[in-house]
């Protein structure tokens, strides 16, 4: 611009088109370079007033015709060469339309940032989760047929979501209830049985065996960090694997995945060894309407549920308590100190799901930290 002498006003109309990447810039880059001309285009009469000459190199070009209205502009060189016609409103709402629809998909996919597959090649899934204790925007029971995907919401407009959960359920109706592994209850699940002036009734639900995601995501492009775990306190029942793509840490160390394929319930302990209580249990979470295996107790749950089992105790209670970090066994050293750690649960999440949460206080290991641009893909594979 300062090559062709172009004064402040002229300057102020070529900022305004590379603002709106106006279609005339593209125009006059295909002209062959002359020393005797000069061009003005998408240029407003009423910048152009009184301003009929441009001088180059010392040469003076007089602007031979300017016919401009409200949606038109036409430039002419002094030499006549007819530089091009160009619809000036119709370019600038076109640019501003496909802002707007980059913005939109942008501001999206920073609202959609988990991508849950279905792995298992002969069965489809159903994906339950909670959003701070209700449904979140999401829809609930999301179906998934064999090897498809769906993306779920992280965000709400300008807000994270907080204290979120997403596991899996499999052998649903088609409404995505009365499943056969998974149908342990939550907002919206068929189990749970509501009725006025009552609290929720979990009694038809499983307990809560399930393979989970848990997430507090923090606001779209803030400098918060998410919070992400794979948690089997409770136990688990799908194998999985967890991809990232963001900058992450787990225990101070960059992450990236987390593959938790060989983790499968064939591997539950059919003999756990609770030397606190002197008993051995069977960890295996048996349905007694079907007597088929639906996922694997955790120790904790095992002594503790009482659905499908005699519970044998509170979490609090002398003995449960050493493998429920609860009671007098509640911080962090009291429960590593105790016997949780040396179960063969936890031994076998370790060695097939190294960077899972298996217990109470496991959460300093497992937990993984993620700035807010990154995205998570999760995969469940077939129980066996």
């Amino acid at each position: 611009a300062q090559a062709v002498g172009w004064n402040p006003r002229h300057l102020a109309a070529f900022a305004a088109m590379l603002q709106l990447r106006s279609p005339a810039l593209l125009a006059l880059s295909t002209l062959p370079l002359a020393a005797h001309w000069c061009a003005l285009a998408e240029v407003p009469a009423e910048v152009l007033a009184g301003d009929d000459e441009c001088n180059e190199s010392g040469r003076t070009c007089t602007l031979n015709a300017l016919q401009h209205s409200s949606s038109r502009a036409r430039a002419v060189l002094t030499e006549g060469t007819k530089v091009e016609r160009y619809e000036v409103q119709e370019g600038m709402e076109e640019a501003k339309e496909a802002s707007s629809r980059e913005d939109a998909n942008r501001t999206l996919s920073m609202q959609k940032r988990l991508t849950i597959r279905n792995g298992c090649h002969n069965a489809p899934i159903w994906i339950a989760h909670i959003v701070a204790g209700g449904v979140g925007p999401s829809p609930q029971d999301v179906k998934i047929p064999p090897h498809g995907s769906e993306v779920f919401f992280t965000a709400l407009g300008e807000q994270g979501l907080s204290a979120t959960r997403f596991w899996p359920k499999m052998g649903c109706n088609a409404r995505g209830n009365n499943c056969s592994i998974g149908d342990s209850g939550g907002p919206g699940e068929g189990c749970v049985i509501r009725r006025p002036g009552h609290g929720d009734d979990y009694s038809r639900c499983h307990p809560p065996v399930d393979s989970k995601f848990e997430a507090t995501f923090a606001p779209p492009n803030s400098q918060r960090l998410d919070t992400v775990d794979m948690s089997l306190v409770d136990g688990y029942s799908l194998p999985f694997k967890l991809e990232v793509h963001g900058s992450c840490t787990r225990h101070g160390v960059p992450f990236d995945r987390m593959d938790c394929g060989g983790l499968t319930p064939a591997r539950c302990p059919k003999a756990e060894r609770f030397t606190s209580l002197g008993k051995t249990l069977d960890l295996r979470a048996v349905d007694p309407r079907t007597g088929k295996q639906t996922g694997c107790f955790s120790p904790c749950m095992r002594l503790v549920d009482d659905k499908w089992n005699t519970p044998v105790g509170a979490p609090h209670a002398p003995g449960v308590a050493d493998y429920c970090c609860a009671g007098s066994m509640g911080t962090p050293q009291a429960c590593k100190a105790g016997p949780i750690e040396h179960t063969q649960y936890v031994q076998e999440m370790h060695k097939f799901c190294p960077a899972g949460y298996g217990y109470a206080f496991d959460d300093v290991r497992a937990t993984v930290v993620c700035s807010t641009r990154t995205t998570y893909e999760l995969t469940f594979y077939c129980p066996a």
